[in-house]
């Protein structure tokens, strides 16, 4: 990761998810840092990366924070795509990234949700520290919207929220309804 934490952690593992299934990667207890994530997701087409979505729950939240399709969560809005940037970032080996810092406070839990039609197979590596962090600093949020199709002459709203915060940006990606025109812009 870009960033060494003291007194970082990790975990590593390979779990499998059954279509409907949420599948937890790791949960920790107290206060601390997840640092980063790294996932490998078998199959990776398409469909099965647009159907497993990431979840992370802070401070005993019902609510997830992260919710989002693994494809869109880690830059490439529709299939296993080289993406490189400094915090996430994917290739076509397989190999996903996420080194954006997200603190708790009351406990840390990471998921998988399959929402495909297939069976997953996921490894990942989770680092992470359970030193103790200022509260001000804040909790990462990730989450998913999509409208099929968008409205003319109406907005798409990115994002709604109240509270204060630091908005880092968006991952956007726009398909056509039809495979030879550009009708989504």
């Amino acid at each position: 990761s870009p960033m060494v934490w003291a007194g970082e952690s990790f975990n590593s593992n390979t779990i499998y998810a059954s279509p409907g299934q949420e599948t937890t990667m790791l949960s920790l207890p107290g206060q601390g840092v997840v640092t980063a994530i790294y996932l490998d997701i078998s199959p990776s087409y398409a469909e099965a990366l647009r159907g497993a979505r990431i979840k992370a729950y802070w401070d005993g939240r019902s609510d997830a924070s992260i919710d989002a399709p693994v494809s869109h969560f880690f830059g490439s809005g529709f299939e296993e795509y080289g993406v490189k940037s400094l915090m996430i970032g994917m290739d076509t080996s397989g190999l996903y990234y996420c080194y954006f810092p997200m603190p708790f406070w009351q406990g840390a839990t990471l998921a998988i949700e399959n929402n495909s039609a297939t069976d997953l197979t996921i490894s990942f590596e989770v680092r992470y520290t359970l030193n103790g962090i200022p509260r001000t600093a804040g909790h990462f949020y990730a989450k998913y919207n999509e409208a099929k199709p968008t409205t003319t002459g109406e907005d798409y709203v990115v994002l709604d929220t109240t509270g204060s915060g630091h908005y880092v940006g968006t991952m956007m990606a726009m398909k056509s309804s039809s495979s030879y025109t550009r009708d989504f812009l």
